[in-house]
């Protein structure tokens, strides 16, 4: 607004500004069909001073009638646009399940800090995790493990979905594993074995197959996050003939591996 009001003569957008706020405060908006100023003091003032009516200042009662009338004005004019507003969302919603305490219940990983190589392949929902309290039927509390801890534990409904038992998926009533330890801020795994290797630019990535989970949760893990090395070691004596031979590993047994969930 200052710029095509100042465009012939920038250095004078000082005095323009009186004229652009002036501008603003009377437009009429669409929500409301007021402008700002109407709905503040209850009218709409003249564009010059010339065009005010030679007429007595009104009494205090009616520039309160006035002004109430001007406010049920504005506020009805709002809350039919709420409601229009609310009618096409409405339409693609359905109503969230009652959830009590002691449910489980899936949790989506949309908003969760995961560390995974590819976000894209990442489970869309984790758990099941317990609901503590119901603060609302817009929101439940949940017991979350150790490693999300700095992960707020109270979700909007829309983020979780209740845990239901079918015969086709026998795994969802199993117990879920415990929460792993950490090391250097980031948790730890057991490993029962490494599967398969291959080549990631300058260094390998190894497929793990994680102690206490079942084969569907074996990923690849870069060699770096690979705390005992005597894995590495281990697995390419037994793949001597299809992997080349990992420089810099260390004889050992068993072992642990850093990895994200």
């Amino acid at each position: 607004m200052l710029r095509s009001l100042a465009s012939h003569n920038p250095t004078s957008w000082s005095q323009q500004l009186t004229w652009a706020e002036y501008a603003h405060n009377t437009l009429p908006v669409v929500t409301t069909g007021m402008s700002p100023f109407q709905s503040s003091i209850g009218y709409q003032p003249p564009l010059f001073a010339s065009q005010e009516p030679d007429a007595a200042v009104p009494s205090a009662q009616a520039f309160v009638q006035r002004c109430r009338r001007t406010w049920e004005r504005a506020r009805k004019a709002l809350i039919q646009a709420g409601r229009r507003a609310k009618v096409a969302p409405d339409r693609r919603r359905t109503p969230a399940p009652k959830y009590i305490c002691g449910q489980r219940v899936w949790l989506s990983s949309k908003d969760l800090p995961l560390k995974v190589p590819a976000r894209k392949l990442a489970p869309r929902f984790l758990g099941p995790y317990r609901i503590t309290k119901v603060l609302s039927p817009a929101a439940v509390r949940l017991r979350l493990p150790s490693v999300f801890a700095r992960v707020h534990p109270v979700f909007q409904v829309s983020r979780v979905k209740p845990v239901i038992s079918s015969p086709l998926n026998p795994g969802v009533s199993a117990p879920s594993p415990p929460s792993p330890p950490s090391y250097d801020g980031s948790p730890v795994f057991s490993v029962r074995r490494l599967l398969d290797a291959r080549r990631r630019g300058r260094g390998y990535q190894y497929l793990v197959d994680w102690e206490g989970y079942g084969p569907k949760e074996r990923c690849w893990v870069p060699s770096r996050d690979i705390l005992d090395r005597s894995l590495i070691k281990d697995f390419h004596r037994r793949q001597a003939s299809s992997v080349p031979r990992a420089p810099g590993v260390a004889p050992g047994g068993g072992g642990t591996v850093k990895a994200p969930v």
